[in-house]
């Protein structure tokens, strides 16, 4: 009696199929997400392993300084977005 084998491949193609399209999907969101709060960054998918990487440019603050008008003035701030100040 020859014991059956079994093919590495045997799950298929369902794991690479899945991987492809939610790492497609994540970009696809992460891009849309980016957009909306006006963000200018590039986006790396990495469609068979599952990487997304994004590049967001650094920004620095400035105050302005005490003597400028701007400094003492309030400003109303609508809070539209999450975690956006």
């Amino acid at each position: 009696m020859i014991p059956k084998q079994v093919h590495k491949s045997s799950l298929g193609v369902t794991p690479i199929l899945y991987t492809y399209l939610s790492t497609a999907y994540t970009g696809f969101r992460l891009r849309r997400i980016l957009a909306s709060y006006e963000v200018e960054a590039s986006v790396y998918s990495r469609l068979l392993s599952g990487v997304v990487k994004a590049s967001v440019p650094a920004y620095q603050l400035s105050v302005y300084p005490r003597k400028h008008d701007h400094y003492w003035r309030y400003v109303v701030s609508d809070g539209g977005k999450h975690g956006a100040s």
